[in-house]
C-alpha cells in the first residue's frame, strides 16, 4: 500500500466533494477504476500521469513519492509542514 501525500490529497478533493473519480478519469484519460486504486493507495499513478495530476489539481507529482524515494532523488528527507500531514 501507498499512503503518500499524493494520495491523501487527491483523496481529500474527492471527500470534500469538490471533484468526482470519473471527472479525474476523464480529465486525465485513464479509467476510473485507476483512479481509484491510487485513492486507496493500491496503486500509483506513473509519471506522465502524476505530472498531468500537478498542471490540472495542483498535487505536486513528488508528493507521490515514498519517503526512501524521495530521499534518493533529492538526497534529503522530505520537509513536512503541519499543514501537509
Amino acid at each position: 500500500m501507498y499512503d503518500t501525500g499524493g494520495c491523501r490529497k487527491l483523496r481529500s478533493l474527492v471527500e470534500r466533494g469538490e471533484i468526482s473519480q470519473s471527472t479525474i478519469a476523464r480529465k486525465l484519460g485513464v479509467s476510473q477504476p485507476s483512479v481509484s486504486a491510487w485513492l486507496l493507495g493500491r496503486t500509483r499513478p506513473e509519471s506522465h500521469y502524476r505530472e498531468a495530476i500537478e498542471r490540472r489539481f495542483k498535487i505536486r507529482a513528488s508528493d507521490w513519492m515514498t519517503d526512501s524515494e524521495y530521499f534518493m532523488a533529492f538526497g534529503r528527507q522530505r520537509t513536512r509542514s503541519k499543514k501537509a500531514a
